[in-house]
Order: C-alpha cells, then structure tokens, then sequence
C-alpha cells in the first residue's frame, strides 16, 4: 500500500523489505551481487530505517497519552479548585459580610484563563485564608473558616500545591512530545526517498516489463486520493518516474 498517513510508513517500509528480500535471493541464487542503493544502502539498512521509524511512531504515542493524562489531571484539579473559589466567595459574602475581605475576594477566572491568571487567583485566595483564619475582629464570624465536605485551608494549599505540580508536569510533557515528534519527522522523508531510489533501481536493472518491477509496491496514493503527510524535504531523489 502506498503511504498515505503517517503509520502507512511503517507498512509500506515492510512490503519494500519484503520486495527486497526477494530481489537478492534471487540475484544470490543467479550469482549476482545483492541489490544496493546509492551510498552501499541495503537490505539491512533499510530494515534499520523502518524499525527506528515504527520506534519514533510508537514513542510519539507513548508521549501523547502522556500528555493527554498530565492534561485531564490538570483539568479535573483546575476546575475543582475554581469550584472552591467560588464556594470561598460565597462564604466570605455571607459569613463576612460587611467587613472589609468581601471587597478583597479575587475573581473567579474562566477554565480557559492562562496558568498566571488562575494560579494568581488562587494564590490570592489562600492569603485572603489565611488573613481570615486569625481574624478576631468580625461579629457573628469565629475563624477559621471552613468550606463544604469540611474543606480546610490546609486542604487548600495542598491542592493548589498539587495544581502547580501538574502545570508543570504538562509542559514538561507538551515538550516532550514536541521533541519526539520533530524526531520522529526527520526519518520519513529519507526514507521515502529511498522507497523512490528502489523503484528506481528495480527499473534500471529489470527493465519495465520485469516481474520484480511490475510487482514493485507504491511510493504514493493514485491521483485523486489524498496527499502523504510531508514533514519536510529530506535528500535524495524526486518523485518517481
């Protein structure tokens, strides 16, 4: 099959193995040389290339699933802290009222506000917490305050500790995953171009009406169908006659 996604690399690569592997016991058995390409490129050398490519590939899914998990992680915390927040508003309102923390309370951002915005939102939360918590001077109100499910300061700061740990956890993730796939994409088009260089090579020693060469596998999808993914230009040849 011709490569048309990004996993197509790996299959085509194998059916170019399996071409190849042909080719040369046939040329062993007639007393010819094995097939290479230009640069001594062989049979093992292709085998290579398209085992590190099904490697990168598997490692870039890997490093995916990484980051989908350090992501969800980060939102189910994100939101449930900006659920506390509002719970905090609302028992500062009615449990402080008139006193001087109602006016202090920091907004509750939206879940698609930026890491500074939401942290800074938080953060100021906990301080205002903390003021309250040793607060002595407000009627009808004996500190410290204490949220829904006996929610605690404490449990708080852990929280938002934890908040921190995963925001860091998913950049260090998105670059992970960045890394791999720039790795992973500049083993694709040299290898493309040598499934190129073989098509031309069978042409070159076979001629065109040959077995090997009418059975050759595709390099590219038939007009109409859509286009390989290109990460980029890479050496070798042009596009197969």
């Amino acid at each position: 099959m011709p490569i048309t996604d990004l996993g197509s690399y790996v299959t085509t690569g194998q059916e170019f193995q399996s071409h190849l592997t042909d080719v040369n016991a046939d040329r062993v058995a007639n007393s010819v040389p094995v097939l290479t390409l230009p640069g001594g490129y062989s049979l093992a050398n292709l085998t290579s290339d398209v085992a590190a490519v099904a490697t990168a590939i598997t490692n870039g899914e890997d490093l995916d699933n990484a980051l989908a998990l350090a992501t969800s992680a980060r939102d189910v915390l994100k939101e449930t802290l900006r659920h506390r927040l509002i719970e905090f508003r609302d028992a500062v309102k009615y449990r402080l009222k008139g006193s001087g923390y109602v006016g202090a309370l920091p907004d509750t951002p939206q879940l698609s506000s930026s890491e500074q915005k939401i942290l800074k939102a938080l953060d100021d939360m906990a301080s205002l917490w903390v003021r309250i918590n040793g607060e002595t001077g407000v009627p009808s109100f004996t500190p410290p305050l204490i949220l829904l499910e006996n929610y605690e300061l404490v449990d708080f700061q852990t929280d938002l500790t934890s908040l921190r740990a995963n925001y860091k956890a998913v950049t260090e993730a998105e670059n992970d995953a960045r890394i791999a796939r720039k790795k992973r994409d500049v083993l694709l088009a040299p290898l493309r171009n040598r499934f190129v260089q073989y098509r031309q090579a069978i042409g070159v020693e076979y001629g065109d009406e040959h077995p090997f060469t009418l059975s050759l596998p595709d390099v590219y999808p038939s007009t109409g169908t859509q286009p390989i993914p290109d990460p980029g230009p890479g050496p070798g040849p042009g596009p197969e006659p």
